[in-house]
């Protein structure tokens, strides 16, 4: 037995509304999206830091080099390193609100490799 919430009928289990009134009772709802863990937010991190790395690692294929901005090479110094701090902090930004959803997550993480990858080969482009 449930009781309708609008009118106070006792209405038996098996009907799905009110026979005096005819609400149907309100389920609650379940979350369709599960809340975020500590751990989603780190892998999320790392992800943003590897975006403009793997863009990093594509411009050889272009320009025979490894550079970062400012003609820092990757491999010979360290300051490139932390250089990569600010395109992974712009990365994480921009994942934030896709968090929740694996598929949007992938194409927003998609779209900022290509988006790097035009940004690195612009910057290496304009400094030769």
């Amino acid at each position: 037995m449930w009781t309708c919430p609008k009118c106070g009928e006792a209405v038996e289990d098996q009907f799905g509304s009110c026979w005096k009134c005819a609400k149907i009772p309100r389920e609650p709802v379940a979350s369709a999206r599960p809340s975020l863990r500590w751990s989603d937010y780190l892998l999320a991190a790392l992800i943003a830091y590897l975006i403009p790395l793997l863009a990093v690692f594509l411009q050889p294929g272009f320009t025979n080099r490894y550079e970062v901005f400012l003609g820092r090479e990757l491999f010979h110094d360290a300051r490139a390193w932390l250089w990569m701090l600010v395109p992974a902090a712009i990365d994480f930004a921009i994942l934030l609100p896709f968090l929740k959803s694996p598929g949007s997550k992938r194409a927003a993480a998609v779209f900022l490799l290509f988006a790097w990858v035009c940004i690195i080969l612009s910057t290496s482009m304009k400094m030769h």
